[in-house]
């Protein structure tokens, strides 16, 4: 996942990016990939949208599928 946030413009790497496997949910694992975005205050879902994409790319290339999420009622 860390992957994902190079080469992505606004993506600071210093601080260095972190992935956290953050718990075991029912269906999966659950992730979270935190990195810190320069002058976010101009915007961050863009940049946030770019690090998803690739994360969604790298993701289907190395054979890591995302189970289908349930319904919430």
């Amino acid at each position: 996942m860390i992957d994902a946030t190079q080469g992505i413009e606004h993506v600071l790497q210093d601080p260095a990016p972190a992935a956290l496997l953050v718990s075991f949910g029912a269906d999966g694992v659950n992730l979270e990939l935190s990195f810190w975005i320069e002058d976010a205050a101009r915007g961050m879902g863009g940049v946030k949208s770019q690090v998803n994409r690739v994360v969604w790319r790298l993701f289907c290339e190395n054979g890591i599928e995302i189970p289908p999420t349930r319904n919430a009622r």
